[in-house]
């Protein structure tokens, strides 16, 4: 079967992304979301200052959406002329190193995370009484939300060891460390500062906490939980899914100094997305203790961690090759060299 150019597949991925866009910023309403299930416990809180944020938070996505949905039904529409750009010319003869794995061992891992996080679903009034269960698995000391920490200072230490890695590349070299600095601060965060391990009160500067937490992310209701969440489908599987049909999204990635997880990786991302309330009572028919949002952030974390693997042995191009300049001389000069040495020669 003919595979088809590149440029013409790139024109169609932007095309239809932009119209998907822009009936999402059109047609989906906070009334849409209650009814489906995403957002539905923020736009139903009885906290006001979360769904205040839940209601702004929709807002502003279903605009943002919009417009980029437009950019990009332009720039698919106008692909070929951008081609010829001076920049574009540049990107296509820029050489990445980047050459993707299939993921099969990062799928296998993220499968054998989430089977351990539905066997614990499972067990839930299957084991012990209900009050410890919670304590073990579904507290803030429990062992989802401490595997976080553990997993989040994990993530900090191998983006760290590749920033310091990537000679070379500073655009890897910034991206990365600001990773390994905000894996450790959302450690912190998620211990609220060690307000649960330490049993101290609440901070007068953090009343009006979602969960009464000495923490900046709950602060705002639970909008860097849908920021995240966001952040995940986009980068984490949506972004594959476009890299295994047009090549030159990794190559975009190296630019950006962004990594783009595997296919196989993407698909654990896709079953770490899953674990909502909504999803989980359709699956199963009942409801569970332990709240699905600390699952669904512990997976993904740990689907972060395997993505620092799966770079750790890649050594990532320069941008620019240096060009050596070759000294020209002209016939004059090679004349006069000549009969220099002419002479030298004839002297001895």
């Amino acid at each position: 079967m003919k595979r088809l150019p590149e440029i013409t597949v790139a024109r169609g991925l932007l095309t239809l992304a932009g119209c998907i866009l822009i009936c999402v910023g059109v047609f989906v309403t906070p009334a849409l979301l209650i009814k489906l299930g995403p957002m539905r416990t923020s736009l139903t809180s009885h906290h006001e200052t979360t769904r205040q944020v839940a209601y702004l938070t929709i807002a502003i996505g279903r605009l943002s959406v919009s417009l980029v949905g437009t950019v990009l039904v332009l720039a698919g529409t106008l692909l070929p002329r951008i081609a010829k750009a001076r920049y574009s010319r540049w990107f296509i003869h820029f050489q990445s190193s980047f050459r993707p794995s299939r993921g099969e061992i990062s799928f296998a891992a993220m499968f054998a995370c989430t089977a351990v996080a539905m066997l614990i679903f499972w067990l839930e009034g299957r084991i012990w009484d209900e009050h410890r269960y919670y304590r073990v698995f579904g507290s803030e000391n429990g062992f989802f939300e401490l595997g976080s920490v553990v997993v989040l200072i994990t993530i900090a230490v191998l983006a760290g060891r590749n920033a310091w890695n990537f000679v070379g590349a500073t655009r890897w070299r910034v991206t990365l460390g600001l990773l390994a600095l905000a894996a450790f601060f959302a450690a912190g965060e998620e211990l609220s500062w060690g307000q649960h391990l330490f049993h101290w009160q609440q901070m007068e500067i953090f009343k009006g906490n979602a969960q009464n937490e000495n923490n900046i992310h709950n602060q705002f209701g639970y909008l860097f939980d849908h920021v995240f969440i966001l952040g995940v489908i986009v980068i984490g599987v949506i972004v594959p899914l476009c890299a295994c049909l047009l090549p030159s999204v990794y190559k975009i990635g190296d630019v950006l100094g962004i990594p783009v997880p595997s296919p196989g990786l993407a698909i654990g991302f896709l079953l770490a997305s899953l674990f909502q309330p909504y999803v989980l009572k359709a699956i199963t028919g009942q409801t569970f203790k332990i709240r699905p949002a600390e699952v669904r952030e512990w997976l993904t974390l740990i689907g972060i961690a395997i993505l620092m693997l799966e770079i750790s042995k890649w050594r990532p191009s320069p941008l620019f090759q240096r060009k050596t300049k070759r000294r020209i001389r002209s016939p004059e000069k090679k004349a006069r060299d000549t009969s220099e040495s002419l002479l030298v020669e004839v002297s001895h």
